[in-house]
């Protein structure tokens, strides 16, 4: 329970050595130089008293998502940060993607290690 992944592996629903006990999530949207902002923060408790923290941020242009080829994931910040870890030392301790097909191609790759062993 050591692997930033275990946790993460539990919010997107996969089998996972933790459980989520709450979850709080906030949006917030505004306008930054014509570009709308959408925002949205959750704290995730998880059952040995772990504490992480789920950002994401997404830009729209009039109210809807920019627009991008088909083949290109839509850009957006996502980040996975430990914010309360008792006795243990998660690593990495903060995970940060730039769009969510790198998101989910870690996933797969962390998924695939941890099966592995």
């Amino acid at each position: 329970m050591d692997n930033l992944f275990t946790y993460i592996a539990a919010i997107k629903g996969h089998s996972s050595d933790v459980v989520i006990a709450t979850q709080e999530t906030h949006s917030h949207q505004y306008i930054d130089d014509g570009v709308e902002v959408n925002e949205e923060q959750t704290s995730y408790v998880f059952n040995n008293g772990v504490v992480l923290q789920y950002r994401s941020e997404k830009d729209s242009l009039n109210g809807t998502p920019e627009h991008t080829a088909d083949n290109v994931c839509e850009e957006c910040w996502i980040s996975y940060q430990v914010v309360e870890s008792d006795v243990y030392a998660i690593r990495p301790m903060k995970k940060v993607f730039n769009n969510k097909c790198q998101e989910a191609f870690w996933v797969k790759i962390q998924r695939e290690q941890q099966l592995a062993h």
